[in-house]
């Protein structure tokens, strides 16, 4: 019997390279976390009374507006964002047996793209925040297109013949 060119297969070494991005995306998200934090102490920022409360904020001293903590929480939400259609294009990509060196590009250029990302804009950094969006999101089409074409432009050319 012919291999079937359309199945997914596991790959261990993919699987890792993967599973090493990953950690990675979920790292950067947790040190957001941290970030978040920290601006919203250092600016007094309160989310609701009973925070005031807590950290025993005086009303006067609480700022709900705080420009840094506005800037963590849009990080943190573009990491998620990002994060989730990459995990599910990636896993999906792993499984279409890439070459090795090729799928160490996607996911490198991926997460290092993702990482500059954060501290250009943790740091007010435009435009490289914009250029290292771009080059993050092109890693992810690229390899979202491959496992299109692995997983459907090859049955739609066989419907023609």
């Amino acid at each position: 019997m012919g291999a079937n060119k359309s199945k997914f297969v596991y790959n261990e070494e993919i699987f890792q390279l993967f599973a090493i991005t990953a950690m990675g995306t979920a790292f950067r998200q947790v040190v957001i976390i941290g970030l978040t934090a920290r601006q919203k102490s250092l600016n007094k920022d309160a989310v609701t009374p009973e925070d005031v409360d807590a950290f025993g904020y005086s009303n006067k001293e609480v700022n709900l507006n705080s420009l840094d903590v506005q800037r963590c929480r849009r990080i943190h939400r573009n990491e998620i964002e990002s994060a989730l259609p990459f995990l599910t294009i990636a896993t999906l990509y792993s499984l279409t047996s890439p070459d090795t060196t090729v799928a160490k590009a996607h996911f490198g250029i991926f997460t290092i793209a993702r990482s500059f990302y954060v501290l250009a804009y943790y740091n007010e950094m435009q435009p490289k925040r914009s250029v290292c969006w771009a080059v993050g999101h092109a890693s992810m089409m690229s390899m979202g297109f491959q496992v299109a074409y692995f997983n459907l432009w090859e049955r739609v050319l066989k419907l023609f013949k």
